[in-house]
């Protein structure tokens, strides 16, 4: 590989050749007309249009341009580069992190990504237009969306100005002690998440005192809901609308100390062959993240909004810095319009082109990742754009991970052999603050159940997968471990032909992995030889568990559901302890089972909440019928000595309230647990499971006055819960 002076050389060598550059084309000319044309198109892609120079003319920009964007790569920390151009927003968009003025340009592509033909960055504008034109999907055609497309692909950080905002950031992410309505701080039930330090949106969050939930009202549209536990009144009941008025349809929030976090999507929505696809530009709509000053819970106070296009997928959040991801697919009328939308958009700016990677031709699909820190109102926007596929994320403290589907086209590959067709593709960025910067990417062959299928440990990445053999005409299951580079440095192949991985966890260097076709085999794995890995020992059982939480060391609790020697039995829910203590040997040492019940936590593990201190567990369950479901509760489970036991089951009845409503979750604060649906929270005593007081939010099923001005606030309940006669939204006729 050239050394940076070489090319610096070897382009120098290129323009001593050229003739004498005419004064109003000078370095100091040059940047005074790019920051001439950022003051005219503040938030557009810089165009020059070389008819007014002259093709001569033209050919020197170009030339100088090339210089520029050439240092700014080879030669990130040269002075006049980053005091001239990037300081103006004009080769890069992005800002140094705060406090660091030495930082270099985040765009460097790091030098074991350059020999990569796969990650090659987008020339230009035209060139993404010329590739979605070949691929996009008109109105007047159906669309589906494949969860299957072809893989996912990355980018650097480039960071868009922040949208103005509103209030007060002073003291956003302060300490729950800092409050002083708080009174005495008490244990709490929080979101389960996968790694410690790294916290996950959810629909319902609990800092001790107050319950924030997201619940459906009767028009199917979310409201922020803010419940005083004392009280068990809701402070807040309201609507969280964007700057052009329209409902955000809420899909996650985050809590922090004083600061809410509200993640929502917006846009037009049609319905194709059994898959709603939203409109607004591109089908995907727009996602808006609302920062929210929450110190008087009565009065949230909008701080900022960042806007991305696409339907939002997921989130992290690390320290005060969200990371959100966006897939956004390029659609429109006719080809102009799908012109118009061939680049996505952050905070109002498409991304830069040479920002974007172009990883699949074949797609018209985007994957957008935005980080930005709460705890400014108005820092800078880290964005990366990728043209190809990716859904699932998970996220250590230091990387995050975006795993994508690949598959092979037999009928193009039918002259070779080709045993597994489908791969799963894994792209690593490493994060710090607001800068997001690309890693690595690899892939192995299969599939994920979910996030819970991948761990990093020891600067590996380990990762699980179920892929079909066409040789063996039959599933089959592997872990592989793949070093920092994503290359894989060990794998045990072929755990159990003819079995599906139901659910993965990871313990350190070890791994419990369960497979199922007729019945539940529980695998021990050894990882403390990451080249290495070895079967230690193996349980079989009738059903499956579809989640498995560690409770210490050597035992672990399985959730999924019961079965017979031939099958699973859907109807059937199974809670079980493993006793894990002996690898060669593995014990299922503790069960309960409740028939024609079933738990959200099978299918969300966030659902899912554990008192280590008291040991007992809080699972939210759907009861059944003999055909229909007859009911709501909290199971709540002990777990003392190694034993499950049953202490309550809390009835969670809502017909009171009204039909249609979701039953949510149930969490804790003391000793006391919440049962939560969309309108309905209820109080119990966790010491003999006496109701202790509810809330009800009543809501008017009328059509929204379209006339009326949206008021963030216009829902706001002080004191008793009553019917609301406030201000109503706006009608959104896709609702």
């Amino acid at each position: 590989m050239k050394t940076n002076d070489e090319i610096y050389n070897e382009i120098k060598g290129k323009f001593d050749e050229c003739p004498e550059l005419p004064e109003s084309l000078s370095k100091e000319n040059v940047v005074a007309m790019l920051r001439n044309a950022k003051q005219e198109k503040p938030d557009k892609t810089l165009r020059i249009k070389f008819k007014e120079i002259g093709s001569v003319a033209a050919v020197f920009v170009l030339a100088i341009i090339t210089v520029y964007m050439a240092s700014s790569i080879f030669f990130p920390s040269r002075n006049y580069i980053k005091d001239e151009v990037q300081s103006e927003g004009i080769v890069s968009q992005q800002a140094a992190t705060a406090g660091t003025a030495e930082n270099e340009l985040q765009n460097e592509i790091p030098s074991d990504t350059k020999a990569d033909s796969s990650l090659r960055r987008a020339k230009s504008r035209e060139e993404l237009e010329e590739i979605i034109l070949r691929n996009y999907t008109s109105y007047d055609k159906y669309y589906y969306f494949d969860a299957t497309a072809d893989g996912i692909g990355v980018t650097l950080g480039a960071a868009s100005a922040p949208e103005s905002a509103t209030g007060s950031a002073t003291d956003m992410n302060s300490s729950i002690n800092s409050s002083a309505n708080r009174g005495e701080l008490k244990e709490y039930g929080e979101t389960n998440t996968q790694t410690k330090g790294v916290d996950e949106a959810d629909i319902i969050k609990n800092d001790g005192r107050y319950l924030y939930v997201l619940g459906y009202d009767l028009s199917n549209n979310r409201k922020l809901r803010i419940i005083d536990t004392e009280t068990m009144t809701a402070v807040y009941n309201g609507y969280i609308y964007n700057d052009n008025g329209d409902i955000l349809n809420l899909n996650e929030i985050y809590v922090s100390g004083n600061t809410l976090v509200a993640v929502g999507t917006y846009g037009n929505s049609y319905y194709s062959y059994g898959c709603f696809v939203d409109g607004y530009g591109g089908i995907g709509g727009k996602t808006v993240s609302v920062v929210m000053d929450i110190t008087d819970r009565a009065n949230p106070k909008t701080l900022r909004k960042v806007e991305q296009d696409g339907s939002y997928r997921s989130s992290r959040m690390v320290g005060s810095v969200i990371y959100a991801l966006t897939e956004y697919t390029v659609s429109g009328k006719d080809e102009q319009e799908a012109k118009t939308n061939s680049v996505p958009e952050v905070a109002g700016a498409e991304i830069r082109c040479d920002c974007i990677y172009i990883i699949d031709e074949n797609s018209s699909r985007y994957i957008c990742l935005t980080a930005y820190d709460t705890a400014t109102a108005d820092g800078e926007i880290g964005s990366l754009a990728v043209l190809g596929n990716g859904n699932e994320v998970y996220c250590s403290e230091n990387n995050l991970y975006v795993i994508g589907n690949e598959h092979v086209n037999l009928k193009e590959n039918s002259a070779k052999d080709i045993d597994i067709s489908n791969f799963a593709v894994i792209n690593a960025f490493s994060l710090n603050g607001t800068s997001i910067t690309f890693k690595a990417q690899g892939k192995v062959p299969g599939y994920i159940n979910n996030q819970y299928n991948l761990d990093e440990y020891g600067g590996n990445l380990r990762i699980a997968t179920t892929a079909y053999s066409r040789n063996k005409n039959t599933d089959v299951s592997s872990l592989y471990v793949l070093g920092s580079d994503l290359k894989i440095i060990g794998k045990l192949e072929n755990i159990a032909d003819n079995e599906q991985i139901k659910s993965v966890r990871y313990m350190g260097d070890k791994a419990y992995v369960v497979t199922f076709r007729n019945t539940d085999p529980l695998f021990v794995i050894d990882l403390k030889d990451p080249k290495h890995p070895t079967i230690k020992g193996e349980l079989k059982l009738p059903g499956y568990s579809a989640y498995m939480h560690p409770l210490g060391e050597s035992i672990i609790l399985g959730i999924g559901y019961n079965g017979n020697e031939t099958n699973a039995d859907f109807t059937s829910l199974k809670i079980s302890l493993f006793d894990v203590s002996d690898m060669a040997n593995p014990k299922e040492i503790s069960t309960l089972t409740y028939d024609d019940s079933y738990s959200y936590v099978i299918d969300n593990p966030k659902a899912f909440v554990y008192n280590s201190e008291e040991n007992y567990m809080v699972l939210p369950v759907q009861i059944y019928g003999k055909y229909e479901l007859s009911g709501y509760a909290c199971y709540v489970i002990g777990t003392d000595n190694n034993k499950l036991t049953l202490r309550h089951k809390l009835s969670h009845n809502v017909a009171d309230v009204y039909s249609g409503i979701t039953f949510l979750r149930g969490t804790y604060i003391g000793n006391e647990l919440y049962a939560v649906s969309d309108n309905l929270t209820v109080k119990h005593s966790l010491k003999n499971g006496e109701k202790l007081g509810e809330c009800k939010i009543y809501e008017e099923n009328k059509k929204p006055d379209v006339t009326t001005t949206p008021d963030e606030n216009s829902d706001y309940i002080n004191g008793a819960v009553v019917a609301t006669t406030q201000t109503t939204p706006p009608y959104n006729p896709n609702k």
